[in-house]
């Protein structure tokens, strides 16, 4: 069984984004305006027009899925009704229904788009489409009047859609921006609402920056690896004006490196910078001198001109 309407709209409560569902009155048994014989439908306060009600067949015969104005990714949805985790939540839902209310807008020409719950709706359809009307589920959606834009929703589809399933790290990283820059959230709270520490925030929030052929396949190298191998451009001091090519070759080369290979990499490209072409030791009987590298005319003249010096104290 799903929880009760006003359960499920206190754990979105949770949500501290300052978006359009902020400061929403959430209805308790205590609330005045909250009626127990009435939980199928009321009204959400400050969300004008909003509604909760129970899902239906004959709602989600009027969902277009194909209607990506929420929804954070690129997806193929026929292939997406497929994949086999749709296929076990379906199986879940049946069994057990949703959770947590799913958010639809309904449209002018009345249909509907979806703003969070795109898997959850996703296998609740497949569901449909496999059994028919011998699928059955438990549970709310939230109704939102087309009079909401992207710009009024976005900040509570974001919270939601990383509690329903973890994006890929470049899409959260758009998020993250997005939450700071443009909404102006500090970067402890969106921590705090993405369970990740301030350091993984801000090394979420910098993939942005990074090089476009590096950024390309940060979903395929992960967080972690990405940093390394963009601290290591870095600091081969190659920039995607001058290098393009190079940071190209350079990613294609690192991308299936293990992250201890890129700190290796890392650390020798270090030493190798810091090893100095002459290494000069000297005591009062001995003097050793060791060359590493070709040297500059400049440095064969300071070697000659230190070695003069030490023959000519010894005269």
């Amino acid at each position: 069984m799903s929880q009760k309407p006003n359960e499920a709209m206190n754990d979105i409560s949770m949500n501290k984004y300052n978006g359009a569902f902020d400061g929403i009155d959430i209805p308790t048994n205590n609330n005045k305006n909250f009626n127990e014989q009435n939980i199928n439908e009321y009204n959400i306060s400050n969300i004008e027009g909003a509604v909760q009600v129970q899902l239906t067949h004959n709602i989600i015969d009027n969902i277009d899925f194909e209607d990506r104005t929420f929804i954070l990714r690129d997806i193929d949805f026929q292939k997406y009704l497929e994949d086999e985790n749709i296929k076990a939540l379906s199986n879940s839902i049946y069994s057990v229904g949703l959770i947590n209310p799913v958010y639809i807008q309904k449209r002018n020409d009345g249909k509907y788009r979806i703003i969070s719950g795109f898997r959850r709706l996703t296998a609740i359809y497949s569901g449909i489409i496999t059994s028919g009307s011998e699928y059955e589920f438990d549970g709310e959606v939230i109704i939102v009047p087309e009079v909401y834009t992207k710009e009024d929703l976005d900040t509570f589809q974001v919270n939601e859609n990383t509690h329903r399933e973890n994006l890929k790290p470049l899409e959260l990283a758009q998020r993250i921006y997005d939450a700071s820059e443009n909404y102006s959230i500090p970067i402890e709270e969106i921590g705090e609402q993405y369970n990740l520490g301030t350091r993984q925030i801000l090394k979420l929030k910098g993939i942005l920056n990074y090089p476009t052929p590096l950024k390309e396949k940060v979903n395929e190298i992960g967080v972690s690896s990405s940093d390394l191998i963009n601290r290591i451009i870095k600091y081969k001091k190659l920039t995607e004006e001058n290098n393009l090519e190079e940071i190209k070759t350079l990613v294609d080369e690192l991308k299936d490196f293990s992250k201890s290979e890129l700190e290796k990499y890392l650390k020798e490209l270090k030493a190798k910078k810091n090893k100095q072409n002459i290494e000069i030791k000297s005591s009062a009987k001995v003097h050793q001198l060791k060359i590493n590298a070709p040297l500059t005319m400049k440095e064969l003249e300071d070697i000659c001109k230190y070695i003069n010096n030490i023959i000519n104290n010894k005269k």
